[in-house]
């Protein structure tokens, strides 16, 4: 992202990832794990299989980290990454990290984004820890939010 001067705001870059009910949903009011709903109830009766974003940035620096103590057993898990607010700096360069168990899987660096575009990155499979980029080029969709009526 990139970074305003002190005390002004910047772009604004979410972290999403998404449980398998959302059904690729994002914004889904219980299924989507971003800094709207940072710490959903996804489990049955523990907390140690619900998501957490654990820091959310909104002065373009990053990063956004969301991490899953205990993922759930069979699970494909989405990540996706949303360009909420641009603040009239236009461009924004994203990158996405995808760590199991303390390693980095994969690394997803440098992809531009424009005000709303919405960022499909990868899948994550529970229990094999398997990360999947979606597409062999970024899968951006552009006007997402004002487009799903949001």
């Amino acid at each position: 992202g990139d970074l305003g001067e002190p005390g002004q705001p910047a772009a604004d870059v979410n972290l999403h990832f998404l449980h398998p009910k959302a059904n690729g949903d994002y914004f889904d009011a219980t299924y989507d794990c971003w800094e709207g709903n940072a710490m959903p109830e996804w489990g049955i009766f523990s907390s140690v299989d619900n998501p957490r974003l654990s820091f959310d940035d909104f002065d373009g620096a990053g990063p956004e980290q969301i991490y899953v103590e205990v993922p759930e057993q069979g699970m494909r898990y989405q990540v996706g990454v949303h360009y909420w607010k641009d603040w009239g700096f236009v461009l924004s360069v994203a990158s996405v990290r995808v760590y199991v168990d303390g390693v980095l899987r994969d690394s997803w660096e440098h992809v531009e984004l424009h005000n709303d575009d919405m960022w499909t990155t990868h899948y994550i499979d529970w229990p094999s820890g398997t990360v999947t980029r979606i597409g062999s080029t970024a899968q951006i969709v552009p006007n997402f939010y004002r487009d799903h009526g949001m």
